[in-house]
């Protein structure tokens, strides 16, 4: 039988082993005399107290603590929900005590899965707080960081305290620009492997001639400062485009709806205006100027008033220093020869048109006959006196005095009150002139 010292240590141990706590006096001193008056066993002690409510609870308990503990730690570090697979595994490793919480975080932190999910947080970090890409030397500080037991809010934390994103800070606001690699390599450098402070930075960025002209409210272009809203003027034959851009110049061609870009004036002419102007003829003699559209002498300049001829050469038309100065009279002649001979053609299939349009509405309006049996016809007459009574007859008649209706008097020819005139050799068109009507 073992001794009562001996009994009292061994229930202690066994009630923290099972139940994780200190006995109390009353089961103490009940399972000690049981023990000890030979009616139990300890090993039969370890059994009841396994089997025990408070066991069981203590159990439960324990289980689902290792569960939650899983799943936070699959959430934290390899940001997934736990699968199955894994969650047991990770349970029995606990739960029989061949492996501590901490060993399974650090286990699941030396994993592929959790490098490469760091890798996309830390990407992440370095677009939202340093505004680029990640070096492969920075990302593996901050992936050892984490695999060491740092926190992702951690290092989240780190970058927002580091030089770089103080340095980008201190672009943005003083330089009123994003810190280039150029600018961060340059003062990196002379913080990390030269000692300078942030403070000292700071300073010599404020020397700067890029700090001096942003300061005075000029445009830093990289290599000088250009004061704002003073325009520099374009090259020789270059001008700005609508993006402030100089470009090379270019003749604008381009006229609206309607209208005709005239190469002679340079300006757009209204098509209806061209047409009417190219139907206007000048008399002999005259010219038609094409930006006025009106008939003017041409100058012969015999007397050499206006020295056309150049006599003295002021205006060094027989290019006597052999420079261009542009179409000789001849070529401006030839011009408007062109323009003259265009109008007039216009003008006469115009006419031609009008005419047709005109004979044909006066023939039915007069009851003018063209084809057919006399009408009404007097003895003796034969097919081809086409006439109707007395009141109108063909312009192919024998006899012109015939003719007694011409145009519409008051519409067309104010002055052929009656119509045209007996004996008159001509057509009774619009064209005809005064004197062949009465």
């Amino acid at each position: 039988m073992a001794s009562l010292a001996d009994t009292g240590s061994y229930l202690d141990q066994l009630y923290r082993e099972k139940f994780n706590r200190e006995p109390d006096a009353a089961g103490k001193a009940y399972w000690q005399a049981e023990i000890d008056s030979g009616k139990t066993t300890p090993a039969r002690v370890a059994e009841l107290f396994d089997a025990s409510d408070e066991a069981k609870q203590i159990k439960q308990d324990k289980e689902e603590e290792t569960r939650q503990f899983i799943e936070s730690t699959y959430s934290t570090e390899l940001d997934r929900e736990v699968d199955e697979e894994g969650a047991k595994y990770w349970a029995d490793e606990i739960n029989s005590g061949k492996a501590t919480k901490q060993d399974v975080v650090d286990n699941i932190r030396r994993s592929d899965e959790y490098t490469d999910n760091s890798r996309a947080y830390l990407e992440g970090l370095y677009e939202e707080i340093l505004d680029r890409d990640p070096d492969d030397e920075g990302m593996q500080y901050w992936i050892n960081d984490l695999q060491s037991g740092q926190t992702r809010e951690q290092v989240k934390d780190n970058f927002q305290r580091s030089d770089e994103k103080w340095l980008g800070d201190t672009y943005s606001e003083l330089l009123d620009r994003d810190l280039g690699d150029e600018g961060r390599k340059y003062w990196l450098d002379d913080i990390n492997n030269k000692g300078q402070s942030r403070e000292q930075v700071e300073a010599n960025i404020k020397r700067s001639e890029e700090y001096q002209c942003v300061n005075s409210g000029g445009d830093w272009t990289g290599t000088e400062c250009i004061s704002k809203g003073v325009i520099e003027e374009c090259p020789t034959g270059q001008a700005r485009n609508d993006d402030g851009v100089c470009v090379d110049e270019t003749i604008d061609t381009e006229c609206p709806a309607g209208s005709t870009y005239d190469s002679l004036t340079g300006i757009c002419q209204r098509d209806e205006e061209i047409k009417v102007c190219n139907m206007m003829a000048c008399p002999e003699g005259e010219i038609k100027n094409p930006q006025t559209c009106e008939c003017e002498p041409v100058k012969d300049d015999t007397d050499n008033t206006d020295n056309t001829d150049n006599t003295d050469n002021t205006d060094n038309t027989d290019n006597t220093d052999n420079t261009d100065d542009g179409a000789d009279e001849s070529e401006l002649k030839s011009y408007y020869e062109e323009k003259l001979q265009k109008a007039k053609s216009d003008y006469d299939d115009l006419s031609r048109s009008y005419d047709a349009d005109f004979k044909q509405g006066r023939d039915h309006e007069t009851s003018h006959l063209t084809s057919g049996f006399t009408v009404g016809g007097f003895p003796g007459s034969r097919r081809s006196d086409l006439r109707s009574g007395s009141t109108a007859t063909s312009d192919r008649s024998r006899k012109r005095s015939r003719i007694t209706f011409g145009p519409k008097a008051r519409d067309d020819r104010p002055y052929a009150r009656q119509g045209m005139k007996s004996g008159s050799d001509t057509g009774s068109t619009f064209f005809d002139p005064s004197s062949s009507f009465r």
